[in-house]
């Protein structure tokens, strides 16, 4: 089942600024310390993140992306490819 767009929008554009507790900032990372390899979309504020969701990075962006271990920013053709599986137009 996949997620409804209007869910997932305006998590690709968004560069909030945390300052208190009361702000949050919501973005993707993809996860590369241990497989299977994860896309998580994560909510932050001044005090505690939560993972909100996780989808499995597929393997054809394993080499590119986790060559070595760590947490990265989705890279272009990684974000093209959520999109189309959240069905974000922008």
């Amino acid at each position: 089942m996949k997620p409804q767009r209007s869910k997932f929008v305006k998590f690709f554009h968004n560069n909030t600024v945390i300052r208190s507790k009361s702000d949050y900032s919501t973005y993707f990372v993809v996860n590369c310390w241990r497989k299977p390899f994860y896309i998580y979309l994560i909510r932050r504020n001044s005090e505690e993140a939560a993972e909100l969701a996780r989808f499995e990075l597929p393997a054809q962006f394993e080499k590119d992306i986790c060559e070595l271990k760590g947490v990265y920013a989705l890279e272009d053709d990684v974000k093209a490819w959520l999109k189309k599986e959240l069905d974000v137009e922008r």
